[in-house]
């Protein structure tokens, strides 16, 4: 069975390799790989000016309200259709915390508001904060009476316990005051808006394309590939086993950039005295490789550096530095990076900042640069900088 696997795996190269000479082929005629959006920012708040763009009736796209009463219909909010004017709002305040939802709509006839929609943008897989959920149910109840909030990841899943009960949720589920959409719905949801202008029929599609190749992974080449999978039985259980297989592959190539990034940290940095650790779960968010101090039996590391994954599957991925220890040399110099670069700081990390390309959200082409040491020796130029920081003001 092995073999034909193997065999399974030649001939579904060859078709991809065919398949992607031809559509390098059409691209002077179709440039099937352009979208905008790759000039657009596309973080979580980028994300939501899009969508708040188009729920507003009163923006320049010029459809009115086909948009929001879409929604409003595809979610069976029914209720909510009853409106003369809205205002829609990004970043609304929460009245009681530092909190703030991400997209608010409130609806009114005449000066009474009579509903609020708040929409919780998870796309990027953004974690759950405590008793965030409750909170902004909390403050919608305040606000208003009819009320819902629209809770909005990659992939179906619920809220966490922190940030919502079960029960709490339960309650609200059965009360239409949450809804749980995912990038799915949202596709299947502009698919359906009869638009009437072509311009933004176009940017509606381009959406639609960043959504489902950008936040689902789908593309032209893997649709194609699954339709032929899926066409023969042979195939189908050959392409079965590999997914099976997949996180053992991923084991073995994260166990190849461990021991690179190892080599290349203990050939420059030995003096350090440090340590390459690691936390290893593709389904879990907070994947990491890390080179680090470690100051006691337990693992605990007083500083160091890492690359790490905000997203479940080596998504959303950022490295940076840390130090926990009273090396107030190295805070402030990591201090100085930080305001000199612009990046984020956090109370975990003194420095930190996104990846770029490819190296953000894990592809095809990322790992297969692991086996030649390519993609170790591009995080370890990241790490230099502040390993060099690290080394020049250790505390011996």
């Amino acid at each position: 069975m092995n073999k034909q696997i193997i065999q399974f795996l030649q001939q579904v190269y060859t078709d991809l390799s065919q398949e992607r000479a031809i559509s390098r082929k059409n691209e002077l005629h179709d440039a099937n790989r352009f979208n905008p959006f790759q000039f657009l920012p596309t973080n979580e708040n980028g994300l939501s000016v899009v969508l708040a763009f188009l729920l507003n009736p009163n923006e320049k796209h010029g459809q009115g309200d086909f948009f929001l009463n879409s929604l409003l219909k595809n979610l069976k909010l029914y209720d909510f259709l009853t409106y003369e004017h809205v205002k829609v709002t990004l970043e609304k305040k929460v009245n009681t915390s530092r909190r703030r939802h991400d997209i608010f709509i409130e609806g009114f006839i005449g000066n009474q508001r009579i509903w609020i929609l708040s929409i919780e943008n998870k796309l990027r897989n953004a974690a759950d904060q405590e008793k965030q959920i409750i909170d902004y149910m909390n403050d919608l109840k305040f606000q208003v009476k009819k009320f819902c909030l629209i809770y909005v990841p990659p992939f179906e899943r619920t809220p966490s316990n922190s940030a919502i009960t079960e029960d709490e949720l339960k309650n609200a589920l059965n009360n239409q005051e949450i809804k749980l959409w995912d990038a799915n719905g949202l596709i299947n949801w502009l698919e359906e808006v009869p638009i009437f202008a072509p311009k933004i029929r176009h940017f509606v599609e381009y959406f639609i394309k960043f959504l489902k190749e950008d936040v689902l992974g789908e593309t032209m080449e893997t649709n194609h590939l699954a339709q032929k999978i899926t066409e023969n039985q042979h195939n189908l259980d050959a392409a079965l086993q590999v997914i099976a297989a997949q996180n053992e592959i991923y084991a073995i190539l994260w166990n190849q950039l461990k021991e690179q990034l190892a080599q290349l940290c203990m050939e420059k940095y030995s003096s350090l005295n440090w340590q390459i650790v690691d936390e290893f779960n593709p389904a879990a968010r907070y994947s990491c490789i890390g080179f680090e101090n470690v100051t006691d039996s337990n693992g605990a590391a007083s500083e160091g550096v890492a690359i790490e994954f905000g997203g479940t599957y080596f998504h959303n991925a950022y490295y940076g530095a840390w130090v926990n220890s009273k090396n107030s040399h190295v805070k402030n110099k990591l201090k100085d990076i930080h305001q000199e670069m612009g990046s984020g700081k956090s109370e975990s990390w003194q420095f930190w900042r996104w990846f770029e390309n490819d190296l953000r959200n894990w592809e095809n082409a990322t790992w297969l640069r692991i086996p030649t040491g390519e993609l170790a020796k591009e995080i370890f130029e990241k790490w230099q900088p502040l390993l060099d920081i690290f080394q020049e003001n250790s505390i011996s």
